[in-house]
């Protein structure tokens, strides 16, 4: 009898690369994770200890998740919403509130005064193929360190990882 084990029952991705966000009000848009043969997908994002937001108490990033199928032309994902009802997601509200699923948001209030490094997790079992985390602030905001994975699991075919 064959052992499923973690290593090589899940797979797993870069969703946003290391990077420290400067402050600018620009989205920062994740990978576009592919779920195909696989049947969940968690989204775990990484952040350093976020400056203290000097401008405004308003000053805050948060993360959103976004999905999609393929598009009509096979060309991958197109047309990205965000996920916008709660059976398609998985997650626990940390200190800062509700979450705001109309816009995606799940993760709203992320700044200086709330959070030093933290680790934030989400679990997607909506209808779509492709999944992504994108990250948003006001233009006030200070810099933020982040980075995020995708761990895909409940795969069809296994092992999804085999050792060098």
């Amino acid at each position: 009898m064959a052992v499923r084990d973690t290593y090589s029952n899940f797979k797993y991705y870069q969703a946003i690369a290391p990077v420290n966000r400067d402050a600018n009000g620009d989205a920062l848009n994740g990978v576009d994770i592919d779920t195909r043969g696989y049947e969940g997908v968690t989204l775990v994002v990484t952040t350093g200890v976020v400056e203290s937001m000097t401008t405004s108490t308003a000053s805050y990033y948060c993360f959103m998740l976004q999905h999609t199928n393929a598009s009509a032309l096979g060309n991958g994902p197109s047309d990205y919403a965000y996920v916008a009802n709660c059976k398609h997601i998985i997650h626990s509200v940390h200190s800062t509130g509700a979450t705001d699923l109309t816009s995606g948001i799940w993760e709203p209030t992320v700044n200086g005064d709330d959070h030093g490094s933290m680790a934030y997790t989400i679990g997607y079992i909506g209808p779509k193929r492709y999944v992504r985390v994108v990250l948003s602030g006001t233009e006030d905001a200070a810099s933020i360190n982040i980075g995020a994975i995708a761990v895909l699991g409940y795969p069809a075919n296994w092992p999804v990882n085999t050792p060098a």
